[in-house]
């Protein structure tokens, strides 16, 4: 590192920790990061693009993204399996990539911020109607932000302990709706038609949190090759349940009825049964989603103290949490005056992320095998 920060002092380990993490967290933190947006307000998103055929927006979202992180993985393979930090620093400098994870991070913590009380107001209009959402938010910050400080390992491995029961929380839904369901509401198939394959090419930030992930490939046992197979794999189921999750809002909820809700997950579980007595189910799945949602915070948290620490130089992870988690907090109480405006913030939010974030990736890679190319030609000459 040329920052002149060590590794202890960039990944803060745990007492008995070698802070790295194998396929298995990164598959299930890849899940958590992506599949849980199909369970909150992003879904809106995908259904205005596509219409009926929404679930297939998602699907190729997800395909249009498949180059950018295998070139990812090319480059971090290239490089040793160090990080992409350490690689664009080879490249653009100290003051470049300053300022190009400068912007990845404002644009990061403008997510979470977004995303944050996004889920804070779900709560508030769905659940706890009496409870303030600032408290809900807050809490939110708090409990997340603990794990995140943890650092990279637990989060992984609390990830890779919650998959299965969330896999199992997503079966049984589909279980107890099935018979509510109406697949005529899916026609016609292609939705929008056209607009359903080129409206997710300007909000491809819908799925920019797997690139984040290349930040510390030095912590994945395997490297590069374990980010790959990390990303795609959980990244990939994460796409399949978004896509489930869209397709059986518009069976169950119809098109265009189905545009008009603003949580439709949360009004799925409502008319989730299982036979005659077991019914108002509601509490279980939003115990599950609940928990999910902590973990993908934690995610977003920990990058985003990651790169604050790395930008500042700080010495200590630890000691950059509350004053980050204090600094959400405020930014958070801008008001809203509708749902409208809050898709609106988050519609302008993905469109400068995916400015920004996939250019930046393409400069770093093209400055990289340019490099390597001139030191290749240099090494023949002498030859």
């Amino acid at each position: 590192m040329k920052l002149g920060l060590s590794d202890a002092a960039l990944h803060r380990p745990n007492p008995s920790s070698n802070e790295q993490i194998g396929l298995r967290e990164l598959l299930a933190m890849s899940f958590f990061l992506l599949g849980l947006k199909g369970t909150d307000t992003t879904p809106e998103f995908w259904i205005t693009f596509g219409g009926n055929a929404a679930w297939m927006s998602a699907l190729a979202g997800f395909a249009y993204v498949l180059p950018f992180l295998w070139l990812t993985a090319r480059l971090l393979s290239a490089a040793g399996d160090r990080g992409i930090w350490a690689l664009a620093e080879d490249v653009l400098g100290g003051g470049g990539v300053r300022l190009v994870f400068g912007l990845w991070l404002i644009l990061f913590l403008l997510a979470t911020v977004l995303n944050v009380r996004a889920y804070a107001l779900l709560l508030e209009v769905m659940f706890f109607s009496k409870t303030p959402g600032v408290f809900l938010y807050g809490l939110f910050l708090i409990v997340a932000g603990y794990v995140a400080a943890k650092g990279i390992e637990t989060v992984g491995r609390l990830a890779s302990l919650l998959l299965p029961y969330a896999l199992l929380g997503y079966v049984a839904l589909f279980v107890g709706i099935f018979d509510v369901l109406d697949y005529r509401e899916i026609y016609p198939l292609l939705g929008t038609g056209e607009k359903a394959f080129t409206g997710p090419l300007a909000h491809l930030a819908l799925y920019v949190d797997l690139l984040y992930l290349a930040l510390i490939a030095d912590r994945y046992v395997g490297g590069a090759r374990t980010y790959w197979r990390g990303v795609v794999l959980g990244g990939g189921l994460g796409a399949l349940s978004i896509a489930a999750l869209l397709f059986v809002y518009i069976a169950a909820f119809g098109y265009p009825a189905v545009n008009g809700l603003v949580y439709p997950f949360q009004q799925l579980t409502r008319l989730a049964h299982f036979g005659w007595y077991i019914n108002h189910v509601e509490a279980i799945f939003l115990a599950i989603w609940a928990i999910a949602a902590v973990v993908h915070f934690a995610i977003y948290l920990y990058f985003d103290l990651w790169l604050l620490q790395v930008l500042l130089g700080a010495g200590a992870f630890q000691r950059l949490t509350i004053p980050l988690i204090g600094l959400l907090f405020v930014a958070g109480l801008y008001p809203y005056r509708s749902f409208t405006s809050q898709y609106a913030y988050r519609d302008a939010k993905l469109i400068l992320l995916t400015a920004v974030v996939f250019p930046s990736l393409i400069l770093i890679g093209v400055l990289y095998y340019r490099k390597a190319r001139r030191e290749s030609g240099r090494g023949r000459r002498r030859a």
